[in-house]
């Protein structure tokens, strides 16, 4: 496939001018962190961070974080995560990212041994667009664009992942197209209090876009704000996710995944992947002292090959307690420590920004 990248600099182009703009005329919030970071799938990570924050125009506030990692592991990543609104009805949102970054495999399904824990150098090149039109007062529409390319290296040839030689282990590039609709009636992006967010995708990777698999991806992720008292917010989620086709073992449902919006924090990334995977979570916020507040979450989630395999009985569970510092006065930006206990499993997680 020639260059899956080469019309990445086309969408930044066609973004840059209602920018700049905007930007002249109200200015944004910058905040640099060196931040030291940990889960359990990096270790102790260093993080250089910019996040940029500001209203364009009488709009939500929009929000650019660029970082850079490197990890214990010799995990290295940079990345890019916009979520700019160009005007009161158009949204833009994604995330480009290079990674050199050790894996941790354990095999597919949800029945994983954690003493088959093994680890395969992936480096990964990312591309994701959403470009959203607001079709009602807290309705958005529009397409999706995925590009992703993975290249493999040190998996030895007695390991797991060579026995299990599942789709994927040669590397190869995913690209696909869908659409994505979004419920948004959150009063506060980065640390809501009240609304709703529901989003449901669609994605369609092809061989007539470019990709080397051919499958596809349905998504929800819906969140639930609600202030039950004065600062105190209970924020309840459900996630699913179903995949079909040819799909590579990269791109399969996970529950254990610690980036936001996290899903069961304890369970190690990508200790239980397959086909399908419902979550249901929920996370107490409560004030402590002045900029400091305190969390209790807790949820239940499994994997399968199809959704109507799943079972009560072997549903995985997580829990947990964490911390809250408030980094900025203009917006509610904040640095997080959660420590997440599992069956057989135990995280800590300290990182920038809420979990969901």
């Amino acid at each position: 496939m020639k260059s899956p990248f080469t019309f990445v600099a086309l969408v930044l182009a066609l973004a840059s001018g209602p920018l700049m703009a905007e930007s002249a005329a109200r200015p944004i919030d910058w905040f640099f962190i060196p931040f030291p970071i940990h889960t359990p799938e990096t270790g102790w990570a260093l993080t250089l961070s910019a996040i940029a924050s500001g209203r364009l125009g009488d709009t939500p506030p929009s929000s650019a974080i660029v970082s850079l990692a490197w990890s214990e592991r010799d995990q290295k990543s940079i990345s890019f995560d916009p979520t700019i609104y160009l005007s009161e009805d158009w949204l833009i949102s994604g995330r480009i990212a290079v990674e050199d970054w050790p894996t941790d495999y354990f095999g597919i399904g949800n029945e994983t041994d954690i003493d088959d824990q093994e680890t395969f150098t992936a480096r990964n090149l990312e591309f994701e667009a959403d470009i959203s039109h607001r079709v009602s007062e807290h309705g958005w529409l529009g397409p999706t664009v995925v590009v992703r390319d993975y290249t493999l290296s040190d998996v030895g040839a007695g390991s797991l992942l060579a026995a299990d030689s599942p789709r994927g282990v040669e590397g190869g590039a995913v690209v696909g197209i869908g659409a994505v609709t979004r419920y948004d009636s959150r009063e506060d992006v980065f640390a809501p209090r009240s609304g709703l967010l529901l989003n449901v995708s669609a994605t369609f990777h092809d061989s007539a876009v470019g990709s080397d698999f051919d499958f596809q991806r349905y998504t929800l992720d819906a969140r639930q704000y609600l202030t039950i008292r004065p600062d105190w917010v209970l924020v309840l989620t459900q996630y699913g996710a179903i995949t079909r086709g040819d799909v590579p073992f990269q791109e399969l449902a996970l529950i254990g995944d610690s980036s936001p919006p996290a899903r069961l924090r304890g369970h190690i990334t990508g200790r239980f992947r397959d086909n399908d995977a419902a979550i249901m979570q929920a996370e107490l916020r409560y004030p402590l002292y002045r900029r400091l507040s305190g969390v209790a979450f807790a949820g239940v989630g499994d994997v399968a090959a199809r959704l109507t395999d799943l079972r009560a009985a072997d549903m995985k569970w997580s829990a947990g307690l964490g911390l809250r510092f408030r980094a900025t006065q203009a917006e509610r930006i904040n640095l997080r420590l959660d420590a997440g206990i599992a069956e057989d499993e135990s995280g800590i997680y300290f990182a920038l920004m809420e979990a969901f």
